[in-house]
């Protein structure tokens, strides 16, 4: 659940997401970079299997902290 509070800047929204393995968090950094990339493209930029891109996805999902799936590519994952 996001936290609000209000400053000298104005309003800030902090999201607080549980802790993640290196991998899911290299992860969340490349779809951060582009939020249409493929888990075959996660998988040859990480040198991990597409499964272990998928288990880690998986992970991140159950958090909700991405969301699968988009309009152009099935097998997309954006960034919540």
């Amino acid at each position: 659940m996001p936290e609000f509070s209000t400053g000298f800047n104005g309003l800030m929204i902090t999201f607080n997401y549980p802790e993640v393995g290196k991998t899911s968090g290299e992860i969340l950094d490349l779809i951060q970079k582009d939020n249409e990339i493929t888990t075959p493209a996660l998988s040859g930029l990480l040198e991990i299997t597409e499964r272990s891109v998928e288990r880690n996805l998986q992970k991140l999902q159950k958090h909700k902290i991405v969301r699968i799936g988009g309009t152009h590519r099935p097998a997309s994952a954006r960034f919540s």
